[in-house]
């Protein structure tokens, strides 16, 4: 690939092509994640980074909410997938329109992003295959290391460790209030094995 793209630079072909070859290159291989960069790609933005001030700051070895929800998320996922499966197609719409409104404070070119992120990860074709984007999504999420979990909790505002923080937020309280969830409220409960 880095061959193909380095003659696509020397040999000026379309910018097109050279899009696509870079596009292609850039795959992390979790499609949630692939699918939310090609969405920003064809809006022509980049991941949204943090702001001075714009994000609480963390300190590493303090508590993760990325690694507290996603842990929890992780471990209760047949449960997830059991309620956003338990209305029929057309009231699954109206739902998973209710979670896109989660996204109506970004501005219009990144809610855009989200509601199509979320409209295809909890679509009627994944549903149908058990939502294996969403479980992949996160498998990997909760699998990642300590300082990649603090990194996404100082995300950007509008980026994708954000947007699925306050996606899941909905269902977790759900699960939680059901009693197939344990409460992420208290810090405490879960160690922190830089401390």
């Amino acid at each position: 690939r880095a061959v193909r793209l380095g003659r696509g630079l020397s040999f000026g072909e379309g910018a097109r092509r050279l899009d696509r070859l870079v596009r292609d290159t850039a795959r992390s291989g979790i499609a949630a994640i692939d699918k939310w960069s090609e969405l920003l790609h064809e809006e022509g933005v980049y991941e949204d980074e943090p702001v001075a001030d714009d994000a609480g700051h963390v300190i590493v070895g303090e508590w993760s909410a990325h690694a507290n929800i996603y842990a929890r998320m992780h471990g209760a996922r047949a449960y997830l997938f059991e309620l956003l499966s338990e209305s029929d197609e057309h009231e699954h719409d109206a739902a998973v329109a209710g979670l896109a409104k989660t996204f109506d404070t970004w501005h219009s070119t990144r809610r855009k992003i989200a509601h199509a992120w979320l409209r295809w990860l909890l679509g009627l074709e994944q549903r149908r295959a058990g939502y294996p984007a969403l479980d992949e999504f996160l498998a990997h999420e909760a699998a990642l290391p300590p300082d990649e979990h603090i990194a996404r909790d100082d995300a950007g505002r509008f980026s994708l460790a954000r947007g699925g923080l306050y996606f899941l937020d909905g269902p977790a309280g759900i699960l939680v209030e059901d009693g197939l969830m344990a409460s992420g409220i208290d810090p405490a409960r879960e160690a922190c094995p830089l401390c």
